[in-house]
């Protein structure tokens, strides 16, 4: 969270306390975060697929 936070990614908002009396911090996305999660979740994507791929032609070529 540190690292992500430091980024610019998120944003610490106000504390609360939870009802079993522990503090608790939140946080929120920033505009950054969002363009950086949208080009991950692409790059995931391309990679989800290419492995898709690979394991679709595995099976049209799979002996009977």
């Amino acid at each position: 969270m540190y690292r992500i936070t430091q980024s610019g990614y998120l944003t610490e908002t106000k504390k609360k306390t939870a009802p079993d009396g522990r503090l608790r911090q939140y946080y929120a996305i920033t505009e950054i975060g969002r363009a950086y999660l949208q080009k991950l979740l692409e790059t995931y994507q391309a990679f989800f697929q290419g492995v898709n791929d690979i394991l679709l032609r595995g099976e049209r070529h799979a002996p009977d």
